[in-house]
C-alpha cells in the first residue's frame, strides 16, 4: 500500500489538512476525527514511520518536502502501471 492510498482514507485527509493550520496532539486530531486517540496513531503510523509526519514535543506536524517526494514516487508507479497497460492493450489489438 503506498502513501497516497494512506492519505486518500478520510480520517487522515481530514487530518493533514488539520496539519496545514500548523502543528496538533495526537488527541486533537482523534477528537475532530471523532476517534480514541489510539485509532488515530494506527491510522498515522505509516506516515511517521516513512517521516512524512514527524512528532516534536507532543505535536505533529508535516515534513512537506518528504510528502511532496513520496506523492511523486507513487505517482512515478501509477505512470509505469499505465503505460504497461498501454503497451498491453497496443499487444492485444
Amino acid at each position: 500500500m503506498g502513501i497516497s492510498d494512506v492519505l486518500f482514507d478520510e480520517r487522515v485527509s481530514a487530518a493533514m489538512a488539520r496539519l496545514e493550520k500548523g502543528p496538533a496532539s495526537m488527541a486533537e486530531l482523534a477528537s475532530e476525527a471523532s476517534i480514541s486517540g489510539a485509532a488515530m496513531a494506527e491510522q498515522l503510523a505509516p506516515l511517521l514511520k516513512e517521516k512524512i509526519l514527524v512528532e516534536k514535543d507532543g505535536k505533529i506536524s508535516v515534513d512537506e518536502s518528504r510528502l511532496d517526494g513520496a506523492l511523486e514516487a507513487d505517482q512515478s508507479r501509477f505512470d509505469g502501471v499505465v503505460d504497461g497497460l498501454t503497451k498491453m492493450d497496443g499487444y492485444l489489438n
